[in-house]
């Protein structure tokens, strides 16, 4: 009797537990690469949670009452974060408003919905019913010493007003490439964009540590006389080259460039026009938006990406094995471009939609052994 007992009460802690399951997942899912923003006096490290899913697959209604994010090293937690029922509802209603507006596909490459929420509802606040989740997106979190690991717990209630809880976590690493890589450009260059905390690149997994790259003359401009034709840009023309050895496997050469965006208007007018073009290079096709380009193969699964290229300057085909440094196309303004510039990146496999960016270090920079930031000035030593 006692061992019936037993398992009597063993069944209902079970039932209780898989009657109302709520599973947290991640996206990007198997860990989180950190970037590091400064070396001296002290190294400090960021790290982005692109998206937090908190998925209720159970028959239940459930109230999401907090959400924490909490940092561990050597099993000692050294960082906790709350998220609170304000901020919850926030997140949740702004997805849900995307969705039901018809607009979730042009947030596929960031929210990834399709690789690990298929055919889940979005509900609009905290409270989350059956196959419907709420996403935490684009978390930023800084540290002195690196974690290894990142704990996400939430708490939630039932419409009994009992107690939910569940708990994953996610892999922390500071990756460092095997391959040695140069600066995919010569001479003197400005990072317009880069995987700092307040450069758009960093909240969207698949370019988050990839860098825009403009060419500026002493009084800081990167045009002369107003900007408004491509060809007015002091980076415009500028040859690209491979940044390391390795095999081609992609090209695309004749996308026609455009000065749209270069023309001088006001804020609003501008933004509208960026609206604009991305839904018409979206409904063409994602390679629309990176414009002529070319991915090369390097070792162990690493691919570097380089967009935004001049129309018909590409001087690789698909299945060339090339050298490190070798002239590979000309900088342009082809794509979702804002001005003539280099979109570079490092990533895990030559389908972006479907890859991680890498954090990349160049070995022909001078002494700068760790990451480039937004806005910084690059010398090359060649």
């Amino acid at each position: 009797m006692k061992h019936l007992t037993s398992l009597f009460f063993f069944l209902n802690i079970f039932n209780l537990f898989a009657q109302y399951p709520l599973e947290i997942r991640f996206q990007p899912d198997s860990s989180v690469y950190s970037y590091q923003i400064n070396a001296n006096p002290i190294e400090v490290h960021t790290i982005v949670l692109q998206n937090i899913a908190v998925v209720n697959t159970g028959q239940n209604s459930l109230e999401i009452n907090r959400l924490t994010i909490s940092a561990f090293k050597d099993s000692v937690e050294i960082q906790t974060t709350t998220i609170h029922q304000g901020k919850i509802d926030s997140y949740a209603n702004r997805l849900h408003s995307i969705q039901e507006a018809g607009k979730l596909e042009f947030l596929e490459a960031k929210l990834q919905t399709k690789t690990y929420l298929e055919n889940i509802y979005f509900c609009a606040s905290r409270w989350v019913n059956e196959n419907n989740a709420i996403v935490i997106t684009t978390f930023p979190l800084l540290f002195e010493n690196l974690p290894d690991k990142i704990v996400v717990s939430v708490f939630g209630y039932d419409n009994q007003g009992k107690e939910v809880v569940s708990t994953n976590e996610i892999k922390v690493i500071q990756y460092k490439s095997n391959n040695q890589y140069s600066f995919p450009l010569k001479g003197t260059w400005s990072a317009f964009g880069a995987p700092s905390l307040n450069s758009h690149h960093r909240w969207v997994g698949i370019q988050e540590f990839s860098y825009d790259f403009i060419k500026m003359d002493k009084n800081g401009n990167s045009h002369k006389k107003d900007g408004s034709k491509f060809k007015q840009y002091y980076a415009y023309g500028e040859d690209v080259v491979s940044v390391g050895d390795g095999k081609v496997v992609s090209v695309i050469n004749a996308i026609e460039e455009s000065d749209i965006l270069l023309q001088s208007e006001d804020s609003d007018e501008h933004w509208m026009k960026v609206k604009a073009l991305q839904n018409e290079l979206m409904q063409k096709g994602f390679e629309y938006v990176l414009g002529n380009h070319v991915i090369i193969e390097h070792a162990n699964g690493e691919y570097s990406y380089y967009m935004h290229l001049k129309t018909n300057s590409i001087t690789v085909q698909v299945g060339d094995t090339i050298k490190k440094g070798l002239k590979i196309g000309e900088l342009g303004q082809s794509g979702m471009s804002s001005e003539p510039h280099l979109h570079f990146q490092l990533s895990d496999s030559p389908d972006i939609l479907k890859s991680r960016c890498l954090p990349i270090v160049f070995s022909n920079i001078g002494d700068k052994n760790w990451n480039i930031l937004y806005g910084e000035i690059i010398k090359t030593d060649n």
